[in-house]
């Protein structure tokens, strides 16, 4: 048997009983002896097995084609931060050539991120100028004269004082595509905000936790990105050019709407009801779990059960270190996940169906898997984990902790 159709190893080596071992007892549709008496569908058992690959003998993706739809398009960037550099750096992924103007001082965003900073303006032309003199502003326009798209983040009336309206840009440059971002759509575009805020009126904080990433401020650069594509067809296709301001509250707002929908609310399918698509404490970290198709749910049943980690609560797992003693089940539920049978496989696709229409999650999924499921992920590490799914094309994953690179400058 060569190295390619190696079977998926159990624990300290042992290959896995299958569907026709002398051990797995699949016909009875019951757990191996010592391993528990509670009776399985044999729905389980009955599966191709997934081949386990080593990740140094896998054959490297092809890379893809070079795509380059933007070269010979040049933009220039007014905007510092992040929304506009973030975009700035997807258009020049896609070929254009951008130029990067900054004020005297520089973009804030090269003191508090350096590395982050360097990597959205490596191959771009950075320029300082002093768009509130003649001489800097005569420099810009000579720039735009030869641009095809302006991407902006001041508000209005500041693009108005430096001679960038709306009005003046359409009457001095009519082959210039414009992006305005803008913190709040019209008429509040004149109101300040920062992504905190955004976030915030859009019900996406938890306080007092702050955003592990700039929701707002990500999403508004893909979108500027999209709005910037758009235009720049328009004019290919001969249609009349009209600035386009896009809003990073409207974003933030956008994001929200598997929240406000319910899909991601306490209780909801994707905000733990579903024990197939939650966070479980490992032996060392939290795995991530998002087994939500029927497939992935069933597949996940059956490798547990096949490597004697899903059993009986009687601490004869074979995971490793023994299992907790405290309970897994959420406080006051007095049910026992001893004796528990696991859902049919039609449980699993009804629960998604049920859920579809509202119906109430009890009266489609047993109750004691989540506690099963608790109980047999701390029997491995989060990184254990991890690699077992891969071997298995099982989507879980190790929670990981975000490295900061470096600290900000002047510390």
């Amino acid at each position: 048997m060569g190295p390619g159709d190696s079977k998926v190893r159990g624990r300290k080596g042992r290959a896995a009983p299958g569907p026709d071992s002398a051990t797995g007892s699949a016909a009875s549709g019951r757990i191996p002896a010592g391993h528990g008496e509670f009776r399985v569908h044999h729905h389980f058992w009955r599966r191709i097995g997934v081949k386990c690959v080593p990740a140094h003998a896998r054959p490297s993706p092809a890379p893809p084609p070079s795509l380059a739809p933007l070269q010979g398009c040049r933009v220039v960037n007014l905007a510092v931060n992040v929304p506009g550099p973030v975009a700035a750096a997807r258009l020049q992924a896609l070929g254009a050539t951008v130029y990067k103007i900054e004020p005297p001082g520089g973009d804030p965003l090269a003191t508090a991120a350096p590395a982050w900073y360097r990597s959205l303006t490596a191959g771009q032309e950075v320029r300082r100028l002093d768009l509130k003199s003649a001489a800097g502003r005569d420099e810009l326009y000579r720039l735009l004269a030869g641009a095809d798209l302006l991407l902006t983040a001041q508000r209005p009336s500041a693009l108005a004082r430096l001679g960038l309206s709306a009005a003046e840009l359409g009457r001095r440059f009519r082959q210039l595509a414009h992006v305005a971002i803008v913190g709040y759509p019209a008429p509040r575009q004149e109101e300040p905000g920062h992504d905190l805020t955004y976030l915030a009126e859009a019900g996406l904080l938890d306080p007092p936790a702050l955003p592990r990433t700039l929701l707002a401020d990500l999403a508004g650069a893909e979108r500027a990105v999209a709005a910037a594509l758009a235009l720049l067809l328009a004019r290919e296709r001969g249609l009349p050019l009209h600035p386009v301001e896009v809003s990073l509250a409207e974003a933030a707002f956008a994001l929200a709407e598997p929240l406000r929908h319910g899909l991601t609310a306490p209780g909801g399918l994707l905000g733990g009801a579903f024990p197939f698509y939650r966070c479980y404490a490992a032996r060392e970290g939290w795995v991530a779990v998002a087994a939500l198709e029927p497939h992935f749910a069933r597949r996940l049943l059956a490798d547990l059960l096949e490597d004697g980690e899903l059993l009986e609560d009687t601490g004869q797992g074979t995971g490793g270190a023994p299992r907790p003693k405290e309970s897994a089940a959420a406080p006051g539920d007095r049910q026992s996940t001893q004796d528990t049978p696991l859902p049919a496989p039609g449980a699993l696709s009804g629960l998604l169906e049920a859920t579809s229409r509202g119906a109430g999650l009890s009266a489609v999924l047993p109750m004691g898997v989540e506690a099963r499921l608790a109980t047999a992920f701390r029997r491995r590490t989060a990184e254990e984990w991890e690699a077992w799914a891969r071997c298995r094309d099982l989507p879980i994953v190790a929670v990981r902790a975000a490295v900061r690179p470096e600290a900000p400058s002047g510390r």
